[in-house]
């Protein structure tokens, strides 16, 4: 039985970390509607070309995907001039008693082509971690920092006020992103806040065209995001 959250925590933790936003001179800003974001984003990537993201990826493409205001959220990081220069976005998915495995390969199915020009197809495996994991599933993912703000932290900083977001509103079972395994090495999940990595979370027969074909799930249970939060709230991390 799932232990009654402690919001206090997580407002103590938000305010810490958009006090590290403030200091670099920046400041979070909260949304929903994504085809407002998509807009801005376009628009900003047409004036500054070599700065800026461009369009929302697949996973939160108005184009393809609807999502109502309690499903989804992003957070960007702006400017006092109101340009974005950081952006991660989070999904809750209730897949009730549906394996977390068997949701990705349904959803990877339909929103991506493989390099044949098909839909991808996923190499079946049997031992599979997202096999037991069900229930109210958050994806994080769309992360990005302008070029001009990178080494500032800013990665670091936006991941966790994502998921101190994600774990408030959605109350999630899990929650997890996709990383590459050269930066799990280099231990940039730890420092996102993540407390699992599991390596060759997908196999592909036939993969995506722009897509790393060895991705990494990171993640976090219910607990481990509380505890995360909690020491983020008391200052140890």
């Amino acid at each position: 039985m799932r232990k009654e959250r402690n919001p206090i925590a997580d407002f103590r933790a938000f305010a810490r970390l958009e006090s590290s936003l403030n200091s670099v001179g920046v400041q979070p800003v909260l949304g929903r509607d994504f085809r407002e974001l998509n807009a801005r984003l376009i628009e900003q990537k047409r004036r500054a070309p070599q700065q800026s993201k461009g369009p929302l990826l697949e996973h939160f493409s108005p184009a393809l995907n609807t999502y109502s205001p309690k499903e989804a959220f992003w957070l960007t990081v702006d400017t006092a001039a109101n340009e974005i220069v950081g952006i991660v976005a989070v999904r809750l998915n209730d897949l009730g008693s549906q394996s977390l495995t068997q949701h990705l390969e349904e959803y990877w199915g339909r929103c991506f082509r493989g390099v044949d020009g098909g839909p991808v197809r996923v190499k079946p495996q049997e031992d599979l971690f997202s096999d037991e994991i069900s229930g109210r599933i958050a994806y994080m993912g769309e992360l990005f920092i302008s070029t001009g703000w990178r080494g500032k932290h800013l990665s670091t900083t936006l991941c966790r006020m994502g998921q101190v977001l994600a774990f408030n509103l959605f109350d999630p079972d899990y929650l997890y992103s996709w990383m590459r395994p050269r930066h799990i090495e280099a231990g940039l999940h730890s420092r996102w806040g993540f407390s699992e990595e599991h390596r060759r979370a997908i196999l592909w027969e036939s993969g995506p065209v722009a897509i790393d074909n060895d991705l990494a799930i990171v993640g976090n249970s219910a607990r481990a995001g509380s505890r995360m939060i909690r020491l983020l709230s008391e200052g140890f991390l």
